[in-house]
């Protein structure tokens, strides 16, 4: 009601815990590596590109292959359709898309992994009897990062969405909490309403991880 038009942030856990989003986030990043981000500095993936739709990866998240209560699925268009059962995430976003950012590290990113890689190959030369006994110990730098893709690179996850409410005559509200277990169900065609007679305002809103 009292908002400026600012775009506010929310908080990531709301995405991240989401089985679609998991799900989603997984099959980005195979999809990922069939393209040529590693010759570029930067590359920006979203769920509505169609090449990533019709991937492999991607056939997996599509309604026929998933429950749409406790999985959730992703719409032809490419939007992320929350699971049901996750009231928190259907109440806050209910459907949206999911952006991949993938970033080359910086050059004193680099300098850090080709450090940190001699140093653990010195460790590993020094260490070398102790490990075998024990299993503990220094092991080389891998030659993917921990996202799957190459050591050099970075990934950003990013949803941006508008909250905007349906009209009359459909049937949807928005809970709202008023103590412990007691919640007021706003009608979102009187939100609508709201919006339209200049009481209350849709806002655009994100999240990144």
């Amino acid at each position: 009601v009292n908002g400026n038009g600012e775009t506010l942030y929310i908080n990531s856990d709301v995405y991240q815990s989401s089985v679609i989003v998991q799900d989603t986030m997984k099959a980005m990043l195979e999809y990922a590596k069939t393209t040529i981000y590693a010759t570029q500095d930067y590359t920006k993936i979203v769920s509505s590109d169609q090449k990533f739709i019709n991937s492999k990866p991607a056939a997996s998240l599509k309604s026929r292959a998933r429950k749409l209560n406790s999985q959730g699925h992703i719409l032809p268009e490419g939007t992320l359709l929350a699971e049901q059962d996750n009231s928190r995430l259907k109440n806050a976003d209910h459907r949206f898309f999911l952006q991949l950012h993938i970033r080359r590290n910086s050059i004193f990113s680099s300098l850090r992994s080709v450090r940190d890689s001699v140093r653990s190959t010195v460790n590993s030369s020094n260490q070398g009897l102790f490990q075998s006994a024990t299993g503990i110990g220094s092991k080389s730098v891998p030659s993917s990062g921990p996202n799957g893709l190459d050591a050099g690179f970075s990934v950003k996850w990013r949803v941006d969405s508008l909250y905007d409410f349906e009209p009359f005559p459909k049937d949807y509200y928005t809970p709202l909490p008023l103590s412990s277990g007691v919640s007021l169900k706003l009608p979102d065609g009187l939100s609508h309403y709201l919006t339209k007679i200049g009481v209350a305002k849709d806002f655009k809103y994100y999240s990144e991880w």
